[in-house]
C-alpha cells in the first residue's frame, strides 16, 4: 500500500471559506448590533414597570441579553480583524491600563507580578482576551 501524500485545499476552495467565514460574521455582528435597539425599548419599559421584583428579574433577562449582544459583536470583530499585525508590545504597560480602566470603572482589580519582558503579539486582540477573562473573573469568582 503507498502512502497518500496530503495536500492542501485548493486557492479556489480557500477562497470560497475565507468568503463564508466573512459573510457568517458578518451576519453575527448584523444581528448582535440588531439586537441592541429592542433589548434597549425593553429596558426603558421596564424601568416604568410598578412591579419591582417581576422587574428586577426582567433587568437579569436584560443584562444577560446585553452580554450575550456584546459577545457577540466582540467575537465578530475579533474574527474580522484576525488580520491585526503582530507587534513587540510592553505586556506589563498592557495589562497595567487594563487594571486602571477597570478600577476607573469602580471595579475591584488589581494587579500582582509583571512579566517584565516584551512580547510580540497582536495587541488589540491581547486586551480584549485578558478584558473577557478578567469581566468573567468579576461576574462569576470571588473576593478571597
Amino acid at each position: 500500500m503507498v502512502p497518500t501524500k496530503w495536500r492542501a485545499p485548493s486557492t479556489r476552495l480557500q477562497d470560497r471559506i475565507r468568503l463564508y467565514m466573512t459573510e457568517r460574521l458578518q451576519i453575527l455582528a448584523a444581528i448582535s448590533h440588531d439586537l441592541q435597539t429592542p433589548i434597549t425599548r425593553m429596558r426603558l419599559r421596564v424601568d416604568v414597570m410598578d412591579d419591582s421584583e417581576q422587574g428586577a428579574r426582567l433587568q437579569q433577562d436584560l443584562r444577560e441579553m446585553e452580554s450575550m449582544v456584546k459577545e457577540g459583536v466582540t467575537y465578530a470583530r475579533t474574527m474580522h480583524c484576525a488580520s491585526e499585525a503582530p507587534l513587540r508590545v510592553d505586556p506589563d504597560a498592557l495589562l497595567e491600563s487594563l487594571v486602571f480602566y477597570y478600577v476607573d470603572a469602580g471595579k475591584d482589580v488589581s494587579l500582582q507580578g509583571c512579566v517584565d519582558a516584551a512580547l510580540v503579539t497582536r495587541p488589540q486582540a491581547l486586551r480584549r482576551i485578558v478584558g473577557n477573562l478578567v469581566d468573567n473573573a468579576l461576574k462569576f469568582g470571588r473576593s478571597t
